[in-house]
This record gives C-alpha cells, structure tokens and sequence, in this order.
C-alpha cells in the first residue's frame, strides 16, 4: 500500500525548507523554524499540515522580505 500524500509534508521537508531559505536568507533562525514547524505535524493531515508549516515561515521570516 501506498503512503498516505500527508507525508509530503514532513519533518525532512521542514528542515530542507529550512536549508533553502538560510542560503538566501542568512539571519533565518532554522532551529527555531524547524522545532517550531515540526511541533505535532505528525498528529495534522494533510491541508493542515500545509498551513501549520506556513504559519511557522510567518513567524520566522521578516514581516517584509524582498
């Protein structure tokens, strides 16, 4: 059987997310980003775990950002 599409978003994506926005973005606190995203993703589903990590990139990145 197949794994569930939730899986996408995964503590493995959070920290490769986290690895792509320090190399443009210096000062980007990737722990913090990382625990925080990380925190109950497994307990979401899918949609849910989307808004979850985009929610952490809110308060992880500038209010304003080129």
């Amino acid at each position: 059987m197949a794994d569930p599409l939730k899986i996408f978003f995964s503590p493995e994506l959070v920290r490769r997310l986290a690895d792509d926005v320090a190399r443009v973005h210096s000062s980007f606190p990737s722990r913090a980003f990382i625990r925080d995203a990380t925190a109950g993703l497994d307990e979401l589903e899918l949609l849910d775990r989307g808004k979850h990590i985009a929610l952490a990139l809110t308060r992880h990145l500038p209010p304003a950002y080129p």
